[in-house]
């Protein structure tokens, strides 16, 4: 009876075990979904705006931070180091997220700032006492250009960075994962030439603009 009774508490642990990491792997499988779309706009451009980018970009933030805490917290059965380094790969890939939203919004304001130039450019005054106001509002307008140009260029700088390091990490982490039978797919190896040649086409335009002006 203690034998059959060991044997079923075993069993029921290892039951128990299988149902949290297949809940675990659920729950990353949505997440590597979810950050896979971001990671696949810039061959979708045309079918998403600047502003339901941003939207998912919070999104998948505020799902993943809510992940990392559910993983903490809910799976203290997990291997330790396991958990260790799940977490660590989601708050990198908050990250990048983050840092592709900050240079897609640092390229939008580069462009309203260059627009805005052009437009203020166009507007000249009608009497000669309005040249003096004309000269430093376009002063103004060429400082905010040159500023949005820095911003962008080191925001794309930025994601490169992150980029490459987690295409280079996320291999190791999968397979770890993988052999713990967790669902876990590589991905950004997988659109790592789409989203660079963006983010150094995003570089260039800021360096060309700059000297532009």
């Amino acid at each position: 009876m203690i034998v059959l009774g060991g044997l079923g508490s075993l069993a029921y642990h290892q039951y128990q075990l299988h149902s949290l990491r297949q809940k675990l792997g659920e729950a990353i499988g949505k997440d590597l979904g979810l950050t896979e779309t971001i990671l696949k706009v810039e061959s979708e451009s045309s079918k998403i705006t600047y502003g339901e980018f941003f939207e998912l970009c919070n999104k998948s933030v505020e799902n993943r931070t809510n992940l990392i805490a559910e993983l903490r917290g809910l799976f203290p059965e997990m291997d330790y180091q396991l958990k260790t380094r799940l977490v660590e790969h989601l708050s990198a890939e908050n990250e990048i997220v983050r840092s592709k939203r900050d240079f897609y919004r640092k390229s939008m304001e580069q462009s309203s700032a260059a627009d805005s130039y052009l437009e203020q450019s166009k507007d000249y005054p009608s009497s000669s006492y309005g040249w003096d106001f004309y000269r430093d509002r376009l002063r103004q307008a060429k400082a905010k250009v040159l500023e949005t140009a820095r911003e962008t260029e080191e925001s794309a700088d930025e994601f490169l960075r992150a980029y490459e390091k987690m295409a280079k990490e996320e291999t190791a982490i999968a397979k770890e994962a993988q052999s713990a039978g967790l669902r876990f797919e590589p991905i950004f190896q997988k659109h790592a030439k789409e989203n660079q040649m963006r983010a150094v086409e995003t570089k260039q335009g800021a360096q060309q603009l700059a000297k532009m002006f």
